[in-house]
């Protein structure tokens, strides 16, 4: 009996060593991380373990539905996302014009163009992601996409040891050689200045269009010189609306001088009463 108390008490310690061996390799499984998940994260721009530097880029080039009324919604997503424009160049295309004459002095022009944008985006390093998923909403055809991520953190390195050189050898070289350490340390500060720029603000470039559309407006026949000459009917209805235009001007004429036609007529008619008197005594007179 004692015996088998003693086997049962071995085999429920050793179930309980078991136990404890399984939560403890549960856990480390638990709180274990793959190299290639985090590697995963330092691309996404999260911060990483050996201080490596990136900088982040994304080129697009989209059709959209309405390229102004996008820029617009862009322009509001930059705001909200703390960015700002740096570029942009709105134009249109213009791919074929026609032209067909509709009467003798107009012609229909219709005009094929396609509307363009480009733009160039600064945005927060941290909001480089949440921006480009905000874009692609509004992308109805997406021609390609380009982001890359290039690691400085070399070329940093090279900057800060430069102008550390620098420092050290000031006032103990020649002074041609003073001068040009020193000019390499100003390249290294700016290069160093433009870098740290880059790594706070990521840049986004847009190229977008919409589909071609068709603008139609009536304009003046200028090509056809001889469309605007009047045929031999249109001259003589000119013809008698300028002789109606003569009478009548003569007619008023004639009326603003009444008085004096009216004199001429009285002259005639007294000259002819007399005239008649002469002739009258002239045949009476005669044998």
């Amino acid at each position: 009996m004692n015996r088998f108390l003693l086997f049962i008490g071995i085999i429920l310690l050793c179930l309980s060593c078991n136990n404890n061996e399984k939560g403890k390799v549960s856990e480390e499984r638990n709180t274990y991380v793959p190299d290639s998940i985090k590697a995963s994260s330092d691309a996404m721009g999260n911060p990483v373990s050996d201080n490596r530097k990136f900088i982040r880029t994304a080129d697009l080039k989209f059709q959209v539905v309405d390229v102004a009324n996008t820029t617009s919604k862009i322009e509001t997503i930059v705001r909200n996302q703390g960015g700002f424009v740096i570029y942009t160049n709105l134009s249109s295309e213009i791919e074929n014009k026609d032209t067909y004459q509709v009467s003798s002095d107009s012609s229909l022009e219709t005009i094929y163009y396609t509307l363009r944008n480009e733009l160039r985006l600064r945005i927060p390093n941290r909001k480089f992601d949440s921006t480009l998923q905000a874009i692609a909403t509004l992308v109805d055809f997406l021609d390609y996409k380009v982001v890359k991520a290039d690691d400085v953190s070399l070329q940093l390195l090279d900057n800060q040891l430069t102008k550390k050189r620098a420092n050290k050898t000031n006032g103990k070289t020649s002074a041609e050689t003073e001068t040009y350490t020193k000019e390499k340390a100003d390249e290294a500060e700016i290069a160093d200045r433009e870098l740290s720029d880059q790594l706070r603000y990521s840049t986004i470039s847009l190229q977008f269009s919409q589909r071609e559309s068709i603008k139609r407006s009536l304009i003046p026949n200028n090509k056809d010189i001889a469309a605007y000459t009047p045929n031999i009917f249109v001259k003589i209805w000119d013809a008698i609306k300028i002789g109606w235009t003569k009478i009548e001007d003569l007619f008023l004429f004639a009326i603003e001088m009444w008085g004096i036609i009216l004199l001429a007529i009285l002259a005639w008619l007294l000259f002819k009463r007399m005239s008649n008197k002469t002739n009258t005594r002239i045949q009476n007179l005669k044998p």
